[in-house]
C-alpha cells in the first residue's frame, strides 16, 4: 500500500484509497473516510487502552508486558530480553 500511496501522491481521495485497497484485496476496502464511522467505536477503544498501558505513540513495543523505551535494534532488544525480571 505504502507504494501505492507514494506512488499516486496526487491521488489520495477517499475514493482513490479504496480503490487502492481493493485493488490490493484488503478486507473492508471500503472503510475509508466517511465510511469508517462504523469501526470508530473500535478505534476509541483501542486508543484508550494504549493510552491507559502507556503507549506515548506507534510504533510501540511491550516485552513482557512491560514498555519498551530504548533502541529497537537486535543488540538492545537482546540485551532487553536478556534482562527482563522473571514475571
Amino acid at each position: 500500500m505504502h507504494e501505492l500511496l507514494y506512488s499516486h501522491q496526487d491521488r489520495l481521495t477517499e475514493d482513490d484509497l479504496a480503490r487502492y485497497a481493493q485493488r490490493l484485496g484488503l478486507p473492508d476496502a471500503g472503510a475509508i473516510g466517511y465510511r469508517a464511522r462504523d469501526h470508530r467505536e473500535r478505534v476509541e477503544r483501542d486508543l484508550a487502552s494504549g493510552e491507559a498501558s502507556g503507549v506515548p505513540g506507534t510504533p510501540a513495543l511491550f516485552l513482557n508486558g512491560r514498555l519498551h523505551r530504548g533502541p529497537v535494534d537486535l543488540d538492545s532488544l537482546t540485551e532487553a530480553v536478556r534482562t527482563i525480571p522473571a514475571g
